[in-house]
Order: C-alpha cells, then structure tokens, then sequence
C-alpha cells in the first residue's frame, strides 16, 4: 500500500520532464488519481525515492533496495544533460535520468529490475556499489527494452550467475527495432551463459528466433523446479507474458 516514485510533484520539476501537452495531461491525470487513492486510504503511503532510502522488507526474508536513481542522476536531469534519444516524441528522454533501479533479494541471490536506466547509471551502480552484487544474479532485466544505446557489456559480464539465467526483455511493437541485435547478440553468446525471455518477439529477436535450428517451446517457465504450468497460454519464451517463480 506504498507508491513510491522518482517524480517530484512541483511544476518547475515536471516541465523538465515533459517534452508536450501530452505528456504533461498525463501526468496531471497520475497524480490526480494518486490524490484521489490517498484520500480513500488505497495508498498509505507516498514518497519520493532514492537510492538512500532504506530497505523494503517484501517477508521476512525477502527484501526490496533502490540502487538509482542517486543525486548524481538527479543533478543530470535538471541540467537537461543529454541521453541517447530513443524516446517517444511526447517524452522526453532526459527523464530517463530518474529511471530506477531495483533490487530485490535474499541472503543467497537477487533479481536486477532496469527499467530505463542509461549506460552511465549502470558504470556508477556497478563501481560505487560493486557490493551489492557478490550473491548470484537470479534474473535481469535488460534496460529500455534492450535498446542498443542502454546495454552495456561490462555490467553484465561481471556478475556471478548460474547457468541460463533469464534475461527478459520487456518490450512491444515498436519502430525502433528494440530489443536491439547489440543486446540479443550478447546475452544469446553461449559465453555469457544468460537465457533471453521477451514479452513479444519482435524487434532482432525476429532474426535470432529464426536462425536457431531448434526452439524448446514450453509454457513450464519455473525456475524452482516444480511442474506447476505457471503460463500455459504463453506459446514460447520469446512471447506473453512471462512469469517465474523462486
């Protein structure tokens, strides 16, 4: 029952953040709906985040942290620094400035959620925060869509991981060709030893479905091992929504 949120509700703050009428109605309409959810008690509790906020504890053993967006990006943000624009012409990309970065995780693995997050996000998280990574990497989440301009090489590569660990795409019909050949390209390398899922298989996953010589189609995307059919409507890895339980 908590909204937390990297958007900060002052009009100065959200003309940054807007590239159109559009984007910034839109806006107008989340935050009147969040207003109006408070007001009935849905949401207890709204804040701005951080990666100083203090942890969430999802259970007893399973936790939630923020590790971006930092004041570093926020500075970045309000001084309108330039990004690599893949963007929607109603959004403004700058904004991915404030994308987060979540980690979720227990004593022994954890789960990298990347939202948007650009390239120089990932070489600060991945220096001044290398800590956080010494357990094994359970499932990532390539960033903006595996666009070519947010995939950085490094950050992965250095992460302890198991065989085939999920790497999911979270992407729709789009034209700029995301997930991009750069991202499939790497996490599909037998060296790197990651497995991709996508919620659509569009984008260089056309070419990469397409040149394997065989395809294990299944609807049995459960990392415990058990044989519960989590999706069965789901017709492969590459396509549906994609669910997968620890």
């Amino acid at each position: 029952r908590k909204f937390l949120q990297t958007s900060q509700q002052v009009p100065e703050y959200l003309r940054v953040a807007t590239r159109s009428v559009i984007s910034t109605n839109e806006l107008v309409l989340l935050f009147t709906v969040i207003k109006r959810l408070r007001k009935k008690k849905i949401i207890e509790f709204l804040t701005y985040i951080s990666d100083e906020i203090k942890d969430i504890f999802l259970t007893d053993e399973l936790h939630l942290r923020f590790l971006a967006p930092s004041s570093v990006e926020y500075e970045k943000f309000l001084s309108r620094t330039p990004l690599f624009d893949e963007e929607d012409p109603h959004n403004n990309s700058q904004s991915n400035w404030l994308s987060t970065i979540i980690k979720i995780y227990t004593s022994d693995w954890y789960i990298l959620l990347t939202s948007d997050s650009s390239i120089e996000t990932l070489k600060r998280v991945g220096i001044q925060k290398k800590d956080e990574f010494l357990n094994f990497l359970k499932l990532g989440q390539s960033p903006h869509h595996g666009a070519k301009g947010n995939h950085y090489d490094a950050f992965w590569k250095t992460k302890k991981h198991e065989s085939k660990t999920p790497i999911v795409f979270s992407v729709g019909n789009n034209i700029y060709k995301h997930p991009s050949e750069k991202a499939v390209s790497f996490f599909s390398e037998s060296k790197n030893n990651y497995k991709i899922f996508s919620t659509n298989q569009v984008g260089s996953l056309n070419e990469f479905v397409s040149s394997l010589r065989s395809s294990t189609i299944s609807a049995y995307l459960d990392l415990a091992g058990s044989e519960e059919i989590v999706d069965p409507i789901a017709p492969s890895q590459y396509q549906g929504d994609q669910t997968f339980n620890f």
